[in-house]
This record gives structure tokens, C-alpha cells and sequence, in this order.
């Protein structure tokens, strides 16, 4: 195992999950071991047992000298049927004399011992009293003998249970593995269903979430991708929709100047004009309906300007506020006042920076300015202030509207254009209407500059 396994936490969990299974795997077995050998203690500790164990065991030991004719020197066909009955010891007696110990290899001196008395040999007592044991005497094929066994088959009970137990153990560790395991499998299985449901298209469906471990991260990734996916998808419809809002509104915009257009056009082409100073007339119409179309094409490419990029994309450069404050608004308010505008000002000096992207900023105040111009009353003062505090730097622009402002054509797209530019910003663009007075806030983000002094 590399060290990443035992880093993961669903390798842990797999080990953890062996160890129990071990443990549960040893407390069946030994339970079992001691179930069983409660039992075998019960059925072999008695001598009823045993007194059976050694008729048995004569029984064959008789049936096999008889029918193979063995000869009490034929120490070969003993050792032969003592190999194979493996759980026992056989002595074998003759003018009260030992003739044959399984215990004693062959070549070995046979020790001087009777049936009646203990046998002993290095490997310990074989032989007990003959008055606690049964003896039995055996036809040979050279003459009879007296036999002893000692059986010792509890042994070969007490094996096949530990054996018996073991597997069980085994097969309780399989179950309780299984199982453990099982879980797992089963929560990858439910997550495949799962995708199968996202790959057929119902992004709506969440993912389940179980555990802590590598599946249930892959899990949250899963369902991650799935939210992003739908919020991917959501903004494609919105901007979608908000193109198609803007083809509908240009394309409405557009017809209304072009149509006049054509019509002048017509007019004076097939010269249906009385006079030269109609003529005149309809080329000047033309000439600013020419105008106001070329206006909505400008509209149109900086609205696609604006909106096509991201905020990362966005520029910005560190400029002086109050420079750029009198560069655009000064200029402007002699401009308007070039055209009957009454202008009531307050511009202090203010000591501010600013990080913005020129362009766009001018932009900004280019619209607003420029719809001053179309929509507020010529009779009336344009009010225009800044001030800097709280790190915002706050532009308003307040103006009564003309009365006849609602006959200009407009699709609204200027105002969306400063509020995506200035959003850009983190600043804000407030429009608000009560009572005729129409009121425009500017707000972009600040830092005060200390000055030195004069």
C-alpha cells in the first residue's frame, strides 16, 4: 500500500472495516471453540467412552489381523494398521512378556514389562495399571497374544471442532465484510443511478451526499458541477433574453426614424416639394433623422461594448478625482450653458483617488450629460454636485423634465449601460423621479489623498 491509501479517509474506513470483521470473525470462534468443547467434555470425560472407543478399536485390530493372517513378528503390519488408525497406542503381550509398543521404534530395546504393570519409555508412562484397563486377546497367525489399547480419539473430535469453528469464524468475517463493504457498493451504485438521471437532462435533481470520505467529496463534486452547470445555463438564458429585449427594442427604435427617413427620401426624390425652402426642410429632417439613427447605432455597439465583457476583464487605472471631476464636469457645464441651460453648481476640492477605467467612466457621465441635454427643461436650473466621504466619491445631477420630452424616441439603453459600467466598479447609478424633478446619483469608490500643503 502506498502512503496515499493510508491518507485516504475511505482506505481507513476499508480498515477499519477489516478489523471489525476480524474481531467478530475471532469472538464467533472462540465462542463456538467453547460451546464445543463444553460438549465434547460432556460426551468423552467418562469412561463408558472410552471403554467404547477401545471395544472399537480391538474390534478392527482383530478383523484386520484375521484377515490379513498377521504374525506377531510381522512388526510391519502392526506399524501398517497403527499409522493407519492414527489416534491410538498398541501393546502387544506374550508369555506375559511385552512383545510390540507402537510407541518404540523398530531396533529399539523393548523395556521388561508385563499387562499387569506400568510400561515406561522416555517419551513417558504408555502402559497403566492393567486393573484401570481393558485387555483383549488376539489370534495371531503364529499363536495368540494379549493386546492393550490406548485411544485417544477426543483429540480428533476436539481438532475437527476447532477446524469446524474456524471456518465458521471464517464465514462470520465474510458476512460482516460483506456487509460493511456492501454499503459502500451500494452508495456507488445510487450515485451511478443518479448520473444516469443528470445525463438525462433533469439537472434539477440533486445529488445525495453520504459519509465523509472520498465518495461522498466525489459526490459534492458531482453536485457542485451539476449547480454550475444551471447557474452557467440561467445566465445564457438571461443574456439571451436580455439580447432579444435589445433587438426588439432597436429594431422598434430604428424603424420609427428610418421610415421617416425613406419618407423624405421619397419625397424629395419623385420632387413632390413646393418650393426650395421645402426642399430645404426635408433635407434637414433627414439629416437628423440620419442622426438619431446613426445615435441608436452608437448605443447599440457600446451597449455590446459594455455588456460583452467580464469583470475581470475590466481595465482600471488610478487617477486624481478632483483633476478628472473638472476636467468632465466643468467642461460639460460650459457646454450646456452654450445651450440656454441654467446651471446651479457645487464643486468643492476634494482630495480623493480614483481606480476606474477612463473610457467607461466618461462614458458614464457622457450618457448622463447627454440625456440632460434631451429631457430637462431649458427654463429651469440643472443642479449639479459632488462630494467625497466614507471612501465615495457621490456625483447628482437634478433637473426638472421638459414637458415635452416624452416625444423623444428612446430604448433605454443608455442608463443599463452606465449601470453595467459602473457595476463593473463595485459603484452604483441611481435614477429616481418625484414630481416632475428627475434626479441622477453617481457613486464610485474612493480613497482620500492627503495633499501637502501650500
Amino acid at each position: 500500500m502506498n502512503r496515499s491509501f493510508w491518507k485516504s479517509r475511505l482506505g481507513l474506513q476499508l480498515i477499519a472495516d477489516v478489523l471489525i470483521s476480524l474481531l467478530v470473525c475471532v469472538g464467533v470462534f472462540f465462542a463456538l471453540r467453547w460451546a464445543a468443547f463444553s460438549i465434547l467434555d460432556e460426551k468423552t470425560q467418562n469412561t463408558e467412552f472410552w471403554a467404547r472407543q477401545e471395544e472399537k478399536c480391538a474390534a478392527r485390530f482383530e478383523r484386520y489381523v484375521s484377515d490379513n493372517k498377521v504374525a506377531l513378528t510381522d512388526r510391519d503390519a502392526l506399524d501398517q494398521w497403527v499409522k493407519r488408525e492414527r489416534f491410538m497406542m498398541l501393546f502387544l503381550y506374550r508369555d506375559n512378556m511385552l512383545v510390540y509398543a507402537s510407541t518404540i521404534p523398530e531396533g529399539e530395546v523393548l523395556p521388561d514389562s508385563t499387562y499387569s504393570s506400568a510400561v515406561s519409555t522416555e517419551d513417558g508412562m504408555y502402559i497403566s495399571d492393567a486393573g484401570e484397563d481393558q485387555i483383549y486377546t488376539v489370534q495371531f497367525e503364529d499363536g495368540p497374544a494379549i493386546a492393550e489399547f490406548y485411544c485417544y480419539y477426543d483429540l480428533m473430535y476436539y481438532t475437527l471442532a476447532s477446524i469446524a469453528c474456524g471456518f465458521l469464524g471464517f464465514i462470520a468475517f465474510l458476512i460482516v465484510f460483506t456487509h460493511l463493504i456492501r454499503r459502500k457498493l451500494n452508495y456507488i451504485n445510487f450515485l451511478e443511478r443518479e448520473l444516469k438521471i443528470l445525463e438525462g437532462g433533469d439537472l434539477n435533481y440533486p445529488i445525495t451526499i453520504r459519509g465523509r470520505n472520498e465518495l461522498s467529496d466525489l459526490a459534492r463534486g458531482i453536485d457542485d458541477m451539476r449547480k454550475s452547470i444551471i447557474q452557467r445555463q440561467e445566465g445564457e438564458e438571461k443574456a439571451r433574453r436580455a439580447n432579444h429585449e435589445l433587438i426588439t427594442a432597436m429594431s422598434h427604435d430604428l424603424r420609427t426614424p428610418l421610415t421617416s427617413l425613406l419618407g423624405y427620401l421619397d419625397i424629395i426624390e419623385l420632387k413632390k416639394y413646393s418650393g426650395e425652402a421645402e426642399l430645404t426642410q426635408f433635407v434637414h429632417s433627414s439629416h437628423e433623422k440620419a442622426l438619431q439613427i446613426k445615435q441608436l447605432s452608437d448605443k447599440l455597439f457600446e451597449y455590446f461594448l459594455v455588456y460583452g465583457k467580464e469583470e475581470e476583464e475590466t481595465e482600471t487605472e488610478c487617477i486624481d478625482g478632483l483633476e478628472f471631476m473638472q476636467q468632465v464636469l466643468v467642461e460639460a457645464i460650459f457646454d450646456m450653458e452654450s445651450r440656454g441651460f441654467q446651471i446651479e453648481s457645487d464643486l468643492p476640492e476634494i482630495h480623493c483617488s480614483l481606480d476606474v477605467n477612463v473610457d467607461q467612466i466618461r462614458r458614464v457621465f457622457d450618457n448622463t450629460l447627454s440625456n440632460l441635454a434631451k429631457y430637462a427643461d431649458r427654463d429651469w436650473p440643472v443642479h449639479i454636485s459632488y462630494t467625497a466621504a466614507d471612501h465615495k466619491l457621490k456625483v447628482e445631477f437634478e433637473n426638472r423634465e421638459n414637458t415635452d420630452s416624452s416625444a423623444v424616441e428612446s430604448s433605454g439603453i443608455g442608463v443599463k449601460t452606465c449601470i453595467k459600467i459602473m457595476k463593473l466598479h463595485r459603484g452604483e447609478y441611481r435614477t429616481s423621479r418625484e414630481n416632475g424633478i428627475f434626479k441622477t446619483t453617481i457613486v464610485l469608490p474612493c480613497r482620500p489623498v492627503i495633499r501637502p500643503a501650500d
